[in-house]
C-alpha cells in the first residue's frame, strides 16, 4: 500500500534528468534507529524501463546514502557520490565509481548518440531486501553481528570490512530464516524514506519532492494516515553476474522479459542475471506471487484521471515568463508489459513485440493476463521520436483557463496521439522547463488561456483487451508538474504533485 506519512519497504523516485543542463539528485534515509538495511537501487530507463545502473547500499541506522547524476562528454548519465556508507560494488572497486550507466539492455540504434540519449532520463526504484540487526541470531543464542559492525559508522566513516561484505557476493537468493540468519540478515521492516531533485544547472531552478512510499502489508492506515511497517519476505539476491536459475526467476520477478521459457521460446527475451533481483514485483508478503505483488502495487498506485496546473506565458511588461512540464511516470508498467526489441527467433523475423501481447498473436493466451492494467492496451512505435521502439498509451487531455473557459479535448504530438515510454513529459510551454528529449510531448491544440488546469485521462482499450474499445481502464501512475517562474535574472521553480480521481474499471 501507498504510505501517506512518506517511509515505507519500497520507494519510487519519479523521474531523474541529465538532459541539456539539467541535473539529479537524491537521496535515502534509514529512518530506523535500530536496525540497518540492505538496500538495491535501480535506475530504469524513460522510454521502456530498461536497467541502466543498480547497485546496493547499507544503510546504518539513521544513515542516508546521497547521489548525484550528471552526463559524461561522451553524452552518457553518471551517478556519483561522496558518501561514506558502505555499497556494492565497494566505493573503491575499479571502473565502477562514478556509476555510468550502461546501454547494454537498451535498443541498439545506428546512432550511437540516441543510444545514450536514453540513459538521460528515467525513474528509480529502491527496495529493502534484509534488515542487518546489532545481535546475530543463531541456534545457540544472539551474538554480535560481523556485518552490522561492517556497515555502522565510526567517526562519520563505516569501515565496510572487505571479508564480512565478500561474504554477500557469494551467496545466492536469500529467503529461509536460517539462511539469512547466518549471513547477518534479517526481515526487511521498511522505515526507508527518499527525496529526490532535478535542477537547471545554469538557471539554478530546482524542483523536487519525496519519493513514493509503499508498505509491505495489506492493513489499514491509523490515526493521521500511518500503518504499521510490518517485517516483509527477505529477498536478497547478490550483486553479481551469472545467469540465475530459471525457475528461481518466476518466483522472484514478473517482469515479461525475464520469464520467458526458455526451452519454450528460445532466443526470446533476456536471461536473468543474479543483480536484476529482486525488484518491485519480488514478492513481500507470504503467499503471493510476483504477479500477485505486481498486481497490489499497481492496484495501490492506480488512476482514472490525474489533474494538475498549467501556467505557459512569455513575459510581459512585468517581466515574468512561466511555463509548465507535466512529468507522468508508470513505475510499475515494467511488469506487466515491456518491448523486446529485436531478437534471433524466426517467431518475431527479427521486429521489436510488446511482450506478453505477442504470445496473444500467436494464440498463447494462456501466457497473458487479462486482468492487467495494460493488457491489450498498448500500441508499438517502431521508432519513436528516432529513440527506437516504445510501447505508447493513447491518453486524452482536456483543458480549462482559470475563468471556465476551454474543455477542450484532444490529443498532443508527436505520435497521433501517442503517450511514448514509461516516463512521459507533456510541455504546456514555447520549451520544455526539464528540456526532456526522449518521451517528450507537447500540447497541440491552442491552450484557452495562458494559465489554468488539465486533466489527463491516462488510457482507453485498443480494443484487444478484455472489455470494450472505449473502456476506461486505471493506469499506474505518479508524477508531478514542474513550473518555471523566470524575472529577470531570477529563476524559481515550483513543483506540484499530480491530483487525482480514483481507480474505476468499466467492463
Amino acid at each position: 500500500m501507498i504510505h501517506p506519512a512518506g517511509t515505507g519497504h519500497m520507494l519510487i523516485g519519479p523521474y531523474f534528468t541529465t538532459q541539456g543542463n539539467m541535473g539529479s539528485l537524491f537521496n535515502i534515509t534509514n529512518t530506523d534507529t535500530v536496525n540497518g538495511k540492505v538496500v538495491k537501487v535501480r535506475f530504469r530507463g524513460a522510454s521502456g524501463s530498461d536497467e541502466l545502473l543498480d547497485f546496493m547500499v547499507f544503510l546504518s541506522p539513521a544513515d542516508v546514502w546521497s547521489g548525484s547524476l550528471t552526463r559524461n562528454a561522451a553524452g552518457r548519465t553518471v551517478l556519483s557520490t561522496d558518501d561514506k556508507s558502505c555499497t556494492l560494488p565497494e566505493a573503491g572497486a575499479p571502473n565502477q565509481w562514478p556509476g555510468v550507466f550502461k546501454t547494454l539492455r537498451l535498443p541498439q540504434l545506428n546512432d550511437e548518440s540516441k543510444v545514450n540519449a536514453l540513459t538521460r532520463e528515467g525513474y528509480f526504484e529502491v527496495y529493502n531486501m534484509a534488515d542487518v540487526p546489532a545481535q546475530s541470531k543463531g541456534p545457540f543464542g544472539s551474538a554480535p553481528n560481523p556485518l552490522y559492525t561492517a556497515i555502522k559508522h565510526k567517526a562519520g566513516v563505516a569501515p565496510c570490512t572487505a571479508d564480512v561484505l565478500d561474504v554477500l557476493k557469494s551467496v545466492q537468493v536469500l529467503t529461509t530464516a536460517s539462511d539469512a540468519l547466518a549471513v547477518g540478515l534479517d526481515s526487511p521492516t521498511g522505515k526507508l524514506m527518499g527525496s529526490w531533485a532535478v535542477l537547471n544547472t545554469e538557471q539554478i531552478a530546482v524542483y523536487g519532492g519525496e519519493q513514493t512510499a509503499i508498505l509491505a502489508t495489506s492493513g489499514q492506515l491509523g490515526v493521521n494516515g500511518v500503518a504499521p511497517e510490518g517485517a516483509g519476505l527477505i529477498n536478497y539476491s547478490p550483486q553479481m553476474t551469472g545467469d540465475v536459475p530459471y525457475q528461481t526467476v518466476v518466483n522472484f520477478t514478473s517482469d515479461p522479459l525475464l520469464i520467458v521459457p526458455p526451452n519454450q521460446f528460445p532466443g526470446l527475451g533476456i536471461i536473468a542475471q543474479w543483480w536484476d533481483l529482486p525488484d518491485l514485483s519480488t514478492p513481500y508478503i507470504a503467499g503471493d506471487d510476483p504477479q500477485d505483488q505486481a498486481e497490489r502495487l499497481s492496484n495501490a498506485l492506480a488512476k482514472e484521471f490525474i489533474m494538475n496546473d498549467y501556467v505557459a506565458t512569455a513575459a510581459g511588461a512585468g517581466g515574468v515568463a512561466w511555463m509548465t512540464d507535466w512529468v507522468v511516470s508508470q513505475p510499475t508498467r515494467r511488469y506487466h508489459a515491456a518491448v523486446l526489441y529485436d531478437s534471433l527467433s524466426p517467431l518475431t523475423n527479427g521486429s521489436p513485440v510488446i511482450l506478453p501481447d505477442f504470445f496473444g498473436d500467436m494464440g498463447l493466451w494462456g501466457l497473458i493476463n487479462p486482468e492487467s492494467p495494460y493488457t491489450g492496451r498498448l500500441v508499438l512505435n517502431r521508432n519513436a521520436g528516432g529513440y527506437g521502439p516504445m510501447a505508447c498509451l493513447r491518453p486524452i487531455l482536456t483543458l480549462w483557463d482559470r475563468e471556465e473557459t476551454g474543455g477542450w479535448t484532444g490529443g498532443f504530438s508527436p505520435g497521433e496521439g501517442q503517450a511514448c515510454g514509461e516516463v512521459f513529459t507533456l510541455q504546456f510551454g514555447a520549451s520544455s522547463v526539464l528540456q526532456a528529449a526522449v518521451t517528450a510531448h507537447s500540447v497541440t491544440h491552442p491552450l484557452p488561456g495562458v494559465a489554468g488546469w488539465a486533466k489527463l485521462q491516462m488510457s482507453q482499450n485498443t480494443g484487444t483487451g478484455s472489455g470494450s474499445p472505449t473502456a476506461i481502464h486505471p493506469v499506474p501512475v505518479v508524477g508531478f508538474a514542474a513550473t518555471s517562474i523566470m524575472a529577470g535574472n531570477g529563476n524559481y521553480g515550483l513543483t506540484i504533485p499530480h491530483r487525482w480521481t480514483g481507480a474505476r474499471v468499466e467492463n
